[in-house]
């Protein structure tokens, strides 16, 4: 009888916005223009292979306050995205 492996869930860290709309943090490996390397954070409202446990140190989650009109439904709807700045 055959067993078939079981695959490590992602864990990520989870950021709940003030609209209760989840999203989970993730990290790549980005070239810049000049040719070098760097991670890059970005959230994500759905867990993907990227996601990562914690944010860096020296850094804490900010929620950036807007507004967009959507066209289907011709409101104006409020936003919350989560980014990642310097906590200094």
């Amino acid at each position: 009888m055959k067993t078939q492996a079981k695959r490590k869930e992602n864990v990520a860290y989870i950021y709940t916005n003030s609209k209760g709309t989840k999203y989970y943090l993730h990290s790549k490996e980005a070239k810049l223009a000049d040719g070098k390397s760097e991670n890059i954070y970005y959230f994500r409202r759905n867990m993907g292979d990227n996601s990562i446990e914690q944010y860096p140190e020296g850094y804490k989650v900010k929620e950036l306050k807007g507004y967009f009109v959507s066209q289907k439904q011709g409101v104006l709807a409020e936003i919350g995205l989560p980014i990642l700045v310097k906590s200094n």
